[in-house]
């Protein structure tokens, strides 16, 4: 089903009781994002997708980034796959996000994304004030890494300082985005195969480890 704006796609959950009372526990879900969207709009007085672009990937250089919408042929776009449990590959037809575009129906390249964290390290899109407060861990998350305003924080290296990012997944993708603001290093991974998670952290590691043993040099 095609939600055609943010106050639609809120509609499917908006009489739902709440799952505890905010600001007293932690629970990931796209629905947070859709209301944080739909608040954006109304400030601004815009829509998602224009405010997105007049401050978010404008200033940041990004040229092939926008909403994914369902139906539309997007010229050299990646083929979709999903890998099952025992391996094997099987292709993945595009889903419908328009019931959680803030949360995952945003459409982007490796080089855009660098140039989006790179955008976030230099202060070209929010202060360092801003980004402290989106890295300050609230404590509410109480298993794995921590949890910031939109960030998963994954605390000090010794080596390369504070480690922050976000990893994502629907069907037909695999992502991960890694900042590292002492080192000024922004690792991107995109895999066109969902269910490949584990294959996207050993690269993460891997390249990860390379900029550690830069820094030791």
């Amino acid at each position: 089903m095609n939600y055609p704006t943010l106050t639609d796609a809120m509609n499917i959950f908006v009489e739902s009781e709440l799952a505890f009372t905010p600001g007293s526990d932690y629970s990931y879900t796209t629905y947070g994002y859709v209301v944080l969207g739909v608040l954006i709009e109304e400030v601004s007085e815009i829509t998602y997708e224009a405010y997105l672009q007049e401050h978010v990937w404008t200033p940041a250089g990004m040229t092939n980034t926008g909403l994914e919408k369902s139906g539309v042929d997007y010229p050299g776009k990646a083929a979709l796959y999903h890998q099952l449990k025992l391996g094997k590959i099987k292709s993945a037809k595009s889903t419908d996000l328009s019931d959680r575009v803030p949360g995952g129906g945003i459409q982007s390249t490796v080089e855009d994304l660098l140039r989006f964290g790179a955008a976030v390290l230099d202060g070209t899109l929010i202060t360092p004030e801003s980004l402290a407060a989106m890295t300050t861990d609230s404590g509410l998350k109480k298993e794995d890494n921590g949890y910031g305003m939109g960030w998963y924080l994954y605390g000090e290296n010794e080596l390369v300082g504070e480690l922050f990012g976000h990893n994502g997944e629907q069907l037909g993708c695999s992502s991960f985005l890694f900042l590292m603001p002492e080192v000024n290093t922004v690792v991107v991974i995109i895999s066109n195969t969902s269910g490949a998670k584990r294959e996207v952290g050993k690269v993460l590691n891997g390249l990860f480890s390379a900029v550690v043993a830069k820094h030791k040099e």
